[in-house]
């Protein structure tokens, strides 16, 4: 069948032919596009894809954020505007008497709230049960977590265990998410520094993936630490910061406990001063190295009632590489940073 007549001028003029186009297609070895890297605790290959990194990209630069006063009249966080937030759950005071060292609040916008169990049978639609807290960290509008003291560091952490605890004997609650967003490009609404605990009445999927590795092996973070020491950022007697060889973000580091303990409620008083330390500093070296870069900070916890092997960790995502349309629609990461290379620039910069 010959082609239509529109087409057939274009290839009678030199237009190659579907035919001429695969001989044209040359062999993946001549142009070697990186490797994929298995994570096995997400269950899923990542792409890294060092090359990447020297490729045009046009557009202005991104907008830096503007600086930030220590007080903020308009902000429902900042010292005096409390009633702007629902009564606290918790106060830490400050030491010096003058204000507060830490609140935590409910949510007045909360995407989980009731005490309705899920039920057994799958349903389309049941109630969001759970519940949601605010845990605002400082009392300064413009601290942000990478300016806070070892100690303040530590005291969230072990503030946020005691909710973790709470929450564990909520009946609706089946797991608790806690995160950190920090700038408009990791989501944050409001620019004072606050943490998140998002209780669901639900397992969230990229958890029961995380159970299902650990289960497969239960010791693949310390076996991962021990075979690519090239990833270490910074070491303590309790904790390790690390770029683990499958990263799906360029500079995304993980903090993990040097003695696997389950779950972050059942870390002792060292175990959290050394996670917040190495926090703090880690924070501190992507600032350096990144410039003032938003990121997410998830907490890796296992679901209170869950049984098996786990091993609690913080995984630290900076966002200066927004995801595109392939890792959006194939769900595959393309990281144009290795891990080892951003380990090697993490370390040899002062925190």
């Amino acid at each position: 069948m010959s082609a239509p007549s529109s087409i057939a001028p274009c290839l009678r003029q030199g237009t190659p032919s579907p035919a001429a186009f695969a001989t044209t297609v040359r062999p993946m070895t001549e142009h070697p596009s990186g490797e994929l890297r298995w994570n096995p605790l997400a269950h899923r290959w990542v792409a890294v894809a060092g090359h990447r990194s020297a490729r045009p990209v046009d557009g202005p630069p991104a907008a830096t954020e503007p600086e930030r006063p220590a007080r903020d009249p308009a902000c429902p966080f900042c010292p005096g505007n409390e009633h702007e937030t629902l009564p606290a759950v918790a106060t830490l005071p400050a030491d010096d008497g003058d204000f507060w060292e830490l609140r935590v609040v409910p949510n007045k916008f909360p995407s989980f709230e009731g005490t309705e169990p899920l039920g057994p049978t799958q349903e389309e639609r049941a109630a969001a049960s759970g519940s949601c807290e605010v845990v605002i960290f400082t009392p300064d509008h413009n601290r942000d977590l990478a300016d806070c003291s070892p100690h303040q560091a530590t005291a969230l952490l072990q503030v946020i265990a005691e909710r973790c605890r709470a929450h564990a004997g909520l009946p609706a609650v089946a797991h608790t998410s806690i995160i950190v967003n920090r700038g408009r490009t990791s989501g944050a609404s409001l620019t004072h520094p606050h943490a998140q605990l998002l209780s669901t009445p639900f397992v969230p999927p990229t958890v029961q993936i995380e159970l299902d590795g650990f289960t497969a092996e239960p010791q693949v973070l310390a076996r991962t630490i021990d075979q690519h020491p090239d990833g270490i950022v910074a070491r303590r007697d309790h904790a390790v910061s690390v770029c683990p060889p499958w990263a799906g973000f360029p500079f995304e580091t993980w903090i993990v406990p040097a003695a696997p303990t389950r779950s972050m409620t059942e870390a002792d008083a060292d175990e959290l001063a050394d996670v917040g330390a190495l926090l703090v500093d880690l924070l501190g070296r992507l600032r350096r190295v990144l410039g003032d870069v938003d990121y997410n900070i998830t907490f890796r916890v296992p679901p209170p009632r869950a049984d098996g092997p786990f091993a609690w960790h913080l995984q630290v995502l900076p966002r200066h590489v927004p995801l595109a349309g392939f890792e959006l629609s194939a769900g595959v990461a393309v990281n144009a940073t290795p891990a080892e290379v951003a380990a090697d620039r993490l370390r040899t910069v002062a925190s």
